[in-house]
Parts: structure tokens; sequence; C-alpha cells
């Protein structure tokens, strides 16, 4: 895993057949999801694709190999909270078609919304290549290509202001985060 300032980047961290079979499931129930449109933005999403049952076999591989690379991550950072039952199970699959940006305005994760407040770590893994439609850190001045399985996380607080570049070809992402416990999961996001 790379470090800068507090941003975390760990490349082949989810298998690409799980990342192809995450992207081949998330076209086939696109009808249940969500268009998500605000200013500019225009992508579609899914909150908690664990819930379906035929899931569970690609919830079981994310969660595994996102947990070596969580544990990786807090092996450098020691005082960040170390309890994996803080993992939200609301995350999220994304797709950004082509010219768009996703969340294009600088913005962090934590925040005063009672389902952001107790948001600490944020993670995203991305589920293709593309080589445009970067993950943005504003004051870190780093700017993250996406590639099929590269895991990132960082701190979800306002010191990790990022945002995505426009993409020429569709990006899918999985994301979501770790929350201070305990709290029970919603469904809510």
């Amino acid at each position: 895993m790379r470090f800068n300032d507090y941003i975390g980047i760990l490349d082949d961290t989810l298998p690409a057949v799980v990342c192809e079979d995450m992207i081949k499931w998330f076209e086939l129930h696109k009808t249940g999801a969500k268009l998500e449109k605000n200013n500019s933005r225009e992508f579609w999403g899914i909150c908690r694709p664990s819930q379906a049952k035929d899931f569970e076999n690609m919830e079981k591989a994310l969660q595994y190999n996102l947990r070596k690379a969580w544990t990786i991550y807090l092996d450098k950072y020691t005082e960040a909270p170390k309890n994996w039952e803080h993992f939200d199970l609301n995350w999220k699959l994304h797709k950004v078609v082509p010219g768009q940006r996703g969340f294009n305005g600088w913005h962090y994760e934590h925040g005063p919304q009672t389902f952001a407040l107790p948001r600490y770590l944020v993670w995203m893994i991305y589920l293709n290549d593309v080589e445009d439609g970067y993950t943005e850190f504003l004051y870190q001045d780093v700017a993250v290509q996406p590639r099929q399985g590269r895991c990132v996380i960082w701190p979800a607080s306002w010191t990790h202001p990022h945002r995505g570049t426009i993409n020429s070809t569709n990006k899918y992402i999985a994301t979501g985060w770790w929350k201070y416990g305990p709290f029970k999961h919603s469904n809510t996001f």
C-alpha cells in the first residue's frame, strides 16, 4: 500500500473476476438503480447490493479483501479505530457515465447530517480501468487513477475534500465507510 497524507492506495485489492462480476450484476440490476442528479452531475447508484441473495459471494469477497486492505492501512495509522464491526453495510455500487464526474464538487464524507456524522474512514474500489475519471484530493494534491481492483482508503473528515474528474468511458466503483459504533445499520445513506 502506498500512503500520502493519510490516503492509502492498494492495487489488486479485489480480484478482476469479482470486479467484473460486480459490473455484470450492476448492469443486470440497473433498473433498480437510482439515477442521482445534483448540479451538473449524473450517475447511477445502487445502495446495499449486499442485501440481494445473488450478490452474497461478491459481498463475501469484497469484505474479505477489503478487510486485508483495512488492516494494512491501520498498521500504518495505528491510532485509527480498529473495530471491523464499524464497517457500514450501507455501501454503494456506482456507475458514472461518459462525460460526467460523479460527485464533481469538492466534498467530504463526514458531516452534520445524521447519516454522515459517525463516518470516520472512507473506502473506494475501482471496478474497471479508466484512463481519465481520476479521484482528486484538494489539500493533498493527489489524483488517483481508476485501475481495476485498486482500493483507496482515506479519512472522512473536512481534511480530505475530494471529487471525481470527467471520464470518457463508463466508470464503476464500489464505495462505503467505517462509522463510529456501536450503531444499528439502517437503510439511509
